[in-house]
């Protein structure tokens, strides 16, 4: 099992409104919905913010819309 790390990170209420729905409905921890999320957003092929990498992984999910794209 790989060493887990303790962090604590800010997040906006829509945020953490969306992590909380996907873990309910994964069945797992917000921890786990994070985790999840984040290893889906480092797997990308193309280049891509990590908003709209986000987005395409969650919309599907919570019925959201696409997240604004914030490219540089």
């Amino acid at each position: 099992m790989a060493t887990l790390i303790r962090a604590s990170y800010e997040l906006d209420a829509d945020t953490v409104k969306r992590l909380k729905l996907l873990a309910r409905r994964w069945h797992v921890s917000e921890a786990e919905a994070l985790r999840r999320v984040v290893r889906l957003g480092g797997r990308s092929r193309r280049k891509a913010t990590s908003a709209a990498a986000l987005s395409e992984f969650i919309a599907p999910h919570v019925g959201a819309r696409r997240l604004p794209r914030h490219d540089s």
